[in-house]
C-alpha cells in the first residue's frame, strides 16, 4: 500500500472513518435504486504538520441497490487546500488503514443540509454557507403555519427581528438545529422553547453596534435642531426660519439607560459634542464607568438630570415600559427622548400624553411596540415627533456584517460542533457541562445570596477553587456567579 504523501495517521483515519460511516447510510435510503453519497470533514492541519490550513477530506459510496449493499468499488479522495493536490486512492487501501485509532466526529453531508433564510438578509453575507455547499431556500413575510411548512428538512434558519419564531414553529420543525439571528436583540425568538428543544441560537451581538449608535445620533441631532419639520416646511413651499429654532447638544445632559456595546458607543459619540453624560446600568461599577469618562447613577437620578434620555437595554420583563409615566414626572420640563433600541422599553401612551403636556418637547423613535405601527398611531400624528422605519441597523456594511458573522457561526456549528455566538447554550462539550453543572448551579446561587448583601454594584468578584474542579476549565462558573451578582 502506498501511503499519501503529507498526511499522517490522524488524517489517514479520518479517511477511514468516513469511508466506514458512508456504508452505513444504505439503509436509510432503501426507497432508492443507487446513488452517490458524501461527507466533507474539515480538520486544521496544524494539528498535523504546523501549516495552518484546512484539509477537506471528501468520500463516496456508490450502490446499485440498497437492499444487499453491492454495487460500484467505493473510493476516497483527500485535497490539500493549501497545495491543491488531490490524492486518489482505491477503497482497499483505505480499509487496510484500520490499524490507526483516533476519534474522529462525523457529521451530515454539507450537499443534503438546508437552511431557511425567512428574512431579508444580506446575500453577500450568506457566503460562507453558500461556499460549504449548504443549500439555501430564500422565503420571507411567512405566516407562523408558512414557516412549519417551510421548515421541513431544514436544518437552520436565518432570521432577522420580522419573522416570529415561536414556541409552536420550534415543535413543527423537527429537523431543526440552529437558528441564526442575523443581529443583536433575540426577543422574536423564543430561546426557553429553542432550549428545551436541544435548538442552538446564536446570534451576532458586535454587527449593529456602530450603525445603531450612529443612528441614535443622528436622531438626537435632528431632535435637537427639528432637521425633519424643516425639510417637510420646506418642500411644501413655505421659508419659517423663526419656526424651528433648536437647542444646542454642548453642555447639555444626556441620559443613558443600559451602558452596554451600544450604550458605550453612543456614550462617547456624545461627548464629542461637548455633551455631559450620567447613565444608569445596574451590571457596571463605577470605576469601569469613570474609564468610559462617563457617570453612573441611579435610574431616578438619570431621570432628573437628563436634557435627552435614550435607552439601550433588551426588551425583558424588567425593562418593558423602564420609560413610563411615573419616569416622565421626575424628568426635566422639555427633555427629549431617543428610543432606537427596542419598542415597549418606553410608554407610547404616557409619551403621547407627555408631550401634548409639554413635559417632553420631542421623541426620536426608530422602533415601536407594534411593528409597523398603525397608520392612526397617535405618535404620528404629533409634529413633535420623529420616526423612522426600524432603521437602526440599516447600513450596507452592517447587514452584510451580521449576516457574515452569523453565517460563520452556524457553518461552523453545523460542520463541526463548533460553538460560538450561541446565547442558550455553553461553550463546552456534554461531558465538560455534565462535570461542571452542579458547581455551575451553587455558583449561581451563591452569587444570588451575595447580591443582597449590598447595596451597589459588585465591583470585584473573588473566587477560590478546591477539589476536583481545579481539573476542569471553571470559567464557565466564576461567570455564572459573576452574571448572578
Amino acid at each position: 500500500m502506498v501511503e499519501p504523501v503529507g498526511l499522517d495517521k490522524l488524517t489517514i483515519h479520518l479517511l477511514v472513518r468516513v469511508y466506514h460511516h458512508l456504508g452505513q447510510e444504505r439503509s436509510r435510503n432503501k426507497n432508492r435504486n443507487a446513488a452517490t453519497y458524501s461527507r466533507t470533514v474539515r480538520v486544521p492541519l496544524h494539528y498535523r504538520t504546523g501549516s495552518g490550513s484546512d484539509l477537506v477530506v471528501s468520500l463516496s459510496r456508490q450502490f446499485d441497490s440498497f437492499e444487499n449493499g453491492q454495487g460500484a468499488t467505493p473510493s476516497c479522495s483527500v485535497v490539500e487546500c493549501s497545495q491543491q493536490m488531490v490524492l486518489n486512492h482505491h477503497a482497499a487501501d483505505c480499509a487496510n488503514l484500520h490499524q490507526y485509532t483516533k476519534t474522529a466526529i462525523i457529521r451530515e453531508p454539507m450537499n443534503n443540509m438546508k437552511i431557511l433564510i425567512a428574512d431579508e438578509v444580506s446575500d453577500t453575507g450568506l457566503q460562507p454557507l453558500r461556499s460549504a455547499g449548504f443549500l439555501l431556500e430564500r422565503k420571507t413575510k411567512l405566516s407562523s403555519d408558512d414557516l412549519i411548512v417551510a421548515l421541513q428538512g431544514c436544518e437552520g434558519l436565518v432570521v432577522r427581528s420580522e419573522t416570529k419564531v415561536t414556541a409552536d414553529v420550534l415543535s413543527g420543525a423537527p429537523d431543526l438545529r440552529v437558528v441564526g439571528r442575523a443581529g443583536v436583540g433575540v426577543d422574536n425568538i423564543d430561546v426557553p422553547a429553542a432550549t428545551a428543544r436541544g435548538i442552538v441560537v446564536m446570534n451576532a451581538p458586535d454587527g449593529n453596534t456602530i450603525t445603531t449608535a450612529e443612528h441614535t445620533m443622528a436622531l438626537l441631532i435632528a431632535l435637537a435642531r427639528r432637521v425633519p419639520q424643516a425639510n417637510s416646511s420646506l418642500r411644501s413651499g413655505k421659508w419659517e426660519r423663526k419656526s424651528f429654532i433648536g437647542v444646542e447638544l454642548q453642555g447639555k445632559t444626556l441620559g443613558i439607560i443600559g451602558l452596554g456595546r451600544i450604550g458605550r458607543a453612543v456614550g462617547s459619540r456624545a461627548r464629542a459634542f461637548g455633551m455631559n453624560i450620567v447613565a444608569y446600568d445596574p451590571f457596571i461599577a463605577p470605576e469601569q464607568a469613570r474609564d468610559l469618562e462617563m457617570e453612573v447613577a441611579s435610574l431616578d437620578d438619570v431621570f432628573a438630570r437628563a436634557d435627552f434620555l435614550t435607552v439601550h437595554t433588551p426588551l425583558t420583563a424588567e425593562t418593558r415600559a423602564i420609560v413610563d409615566k411615573e419616569a416622565f414626572a421626575k424628568m426635566k420640563k422639555g427633555v427629549r427622548i431617543i428610543n432606537c433600541a427596542r419598542g415597549g422599553l418606553v410608554d407610547e401612551e404616557a409619551l403621547v400624553d407627555a408631550i401634548k403636556s409639554g413635559q417632553v418637547a420631542g421623541a426620536a423613535l426608530d422602533v415601536f411596540t407594534e411593528e409597523p405601527p398603525r397608520a392612526d398611531h397617535p405618535l404620528l400624528a404629533l409634529d413633535e415627533v420623529i420616526a423612522t422605519p426600524h432603521l437602526g441597523a440599516s447600513t450596507t456594511e452592517a447587514q452584510e456584517g451580521v449576516a457574515f458573522t452569523v453565517a460563520e457561526q452556524m457553518r461552523d456549528y453545523l460542520l463541526s460542533g463548533a460553538l460560538r455566538g450561541a446565547v442558550n447554550i455553553p461553550a463546552l462539550g456534554a461531558k465538560e457541562l455534565n462535570a461542571l453543572q452542579p458547581y455551575i448551579e451553587l455558583a449561581q446561587s451563591l452569587g444570588r445570596f451575595q447580591a443582597q448583601l449590598v447595596d451597589g454594584a459588585v465591583r470585584e468578584v473573588r473566587i477560590e477553587y478546591a477539589g476536583e474542579i481545579v481539573d476542569l476549565n471553571a470559567a464557565p462558573v466564576t461567570r455564572s456567579d459573576y452574571c448572578e451578582t
